[in-house]
């Protein structure tokens, strides 16, 4: 039962109800009854798979309680599918951990806050947590079943609000870019967990130690980054499988917390000063770019000698508009861009660089960051570290789609609705211009607006950027690779 012919939102449930703490029973309900009938009904059913497995599973069974897409290896193939990931060499790091002969490179921490020690271990050039984190914030943290004997087993739970400030100075929540370089530098979601968790046959072999939760369902830690306004990656270390892997969760929900060496800026969020004066806040934000200077040139494709508006953000140059080079005959376009399937973005027959060589729908494949694809040459296909890093350098994502979005072209309610419509345009401030549309369908959706990117989730999804219309927030979301959507380059 792996949940993969399950609706969306009922595989989220699955996966979500499977990590609840007592306290979470509550929030869960309140989502719950947003579900269709059939989607209540096949969650339930699910829930009551997830106890039984719990109940009757021992830690040597093959069973996967995470969703798969349907084009995804079945637990037959596991494997071929291990020798795969651990063939890709250019990422994978050797273990150091083999049991009786441990050569991890350790050290400790001490939290001066309330003179805790940590132990810390160094992983592909990351200094990670090697233990939960157990500081008591002033809110929204809790011990499983509220005693404190779970949080010195288990590490305290955090709720994404409470973990986004709970790490010790020079320490952050790992990025969703630095929980993937991890998963890949010890092998790849399918055989990352068991290098990575310390309980259900995983031998802790690079010395993460990931701790199973009191209810057996595996390890979960939060993500510095959002995935929605309501929403925040985390990573799930599977309990009855190998694997490990980003997905999501309502910010709501507490979960332990794992953090990663080096300092983070917090997002800036306007609309926590006043719920009620949210919009004053946001003039004022606004006005605090008046005098904003942007660098602004422009880039020929010596491919189809087509000129693009770029712009400078930060230290990065990013293309202004969409990618319009033609990588067939018959390529999908319409006036703001071409469309691209995530194997055409990522170049997967090897036309212009190798690094995404064979990276295509039904693949894992592990790329060699940074990805030209189909690029011009000096720019590349941005991963989800490029956008996070784009979404920092203007304040935090909560305010990137009000800085980003294109000023013309999104729904604007207001005039019909004075008193509760909302403006879709964005201020674009930088001059990067994100439209609505980008993805390919016979229908226009003004509504929403897709940027690929580079990073792939698993053999049949990707990680696209999502623009909202009636949100200031910009976010990431996770589609198939089969799906054709508009895409903007990075400089190198």
């Amino acid at each position: 039962m792996k949940g993969q012919n399950l609706p969306i939102p009922a595989k989220k449930v699955l996966m979500e109800y499977s990590i609840f703490s007592v306290r979470d029973k509550e929030v869960f309900m309140k989502k719950f009854f947003v579900l269709s009938s059939w989607s209540r009904i096949a969650a339930i059913g699910s829930i009551f798979m997830v106890a039984f497995l719990a109940a009757c599973g021992d830690d040597d069974e093959s069973w996967t309680l995470s969703a798969r897409s349907n084009d995804e290896p079945s637990a037959e193939s596991s494997s071929s599918v291990g020798m795969q990931a651990k063939s890709s060499m250019s990422k994978v790091l050797p273990p150091c951990n083999g049991g009786s002969n441990d050569s991890c490179e350790y050290e400790t921490l001490i939290d001066e806050r309330d003179g805790r020690s940590y132990k810390i271990v160094k992983i592909g050039g990351q200094w990670w947590m090697a233990e939960n984190l157990l500081f008591v914030t002033d809110s929204n943290s809790f011990c499983d079943d509220d005693r404190e004997e779970n949080c010195l087993e288990y590490g305290r739970r955090y709720t994404w609000e409470a973990a986004m400030d709970a790490c010790p100075a020079g320490w952050h929540l790992p990025l969703y870019s630095e929980w993937q370089a991890l998963i890949d530098t010890v092998g790849g979601r399918y055989v990352a967990g068991t290098m990575l968790k310390s309980f259900g046959g995983g031998g802790g072999r690079y010395g993460f130690s990931g701790t199973r939760q009191g209810d057996k369902s595996g390890a979960v830690y939060w993500s510095f980054t959002e995935s929605d306004y309501n929403r925040a990656f985390k990573v799930q270390i599977a309990a009855y499988s190998e694997e490990a892997f980003v997905g999501d969760l309502f910010k709501e929900f507490t979960i332990p917390v794992r953090c990663i060496q080096g300092e983070l800026k917090k997002p800036y969020r306007y609309r926590e000063r006043c719920i009620e004066c949210a919009s004053e806040n946001k003039q004022e934000f606004l006005a605090s770019f008046s005098n904003l200077t942007v660098e602004k040139e422009s880039l020929t494709d010596d491919r189809d000698g087509q000129s693009y508006k770029i712009v400078k953000i930060g230290d990065q140059w990013w293309m202004a508009e969409n990618l319009r080079y033609n990588a067939s005959d018959s390529q999908k376009k319409d006036v703001r861009g071409n469309f691209y399937s995530w194997g055409e973005a990522m170049d997967s027959v090897g036309r212009y660089s190798e690094n995404g060589k064979n990276c295509g729908d039904g693949k894992l494949c592990l790329p060699n960051y940074p990805v030209q694809g189909i690029c011009p040459k000096g720019w590349h296909l941005p991963s989800v570290a490029d956008y996070e890093i784009l979404f920092m350098s203007v304040g935090g994502q909560s305010v990137a789609g009000l800085l980003l979005k294109a000023n013309a072209d999104w729904p604007n309610s207001i005039p019909n609705n004075p008193s509760w419509g909302f403006d879709g345009n964005g201020a674009d401030v930088y001059g990067f211009s994100a439209y609505p549309g980008g993805v390919y369908s016979k229908y226009y959706d003004r509504n929403v607006g897709y940027l690929l990117t580079s990073t792939e989730n698993s053999y049949g999804d990707a990680i696209i950027v999502k623009f909202r219309w009636n949100y200031d927030y910009v976010g990431f979301e996770e589609t198939t690779k089969s799906a054709s959507f508009y895409l903007r380059c990075v400089r190198n």
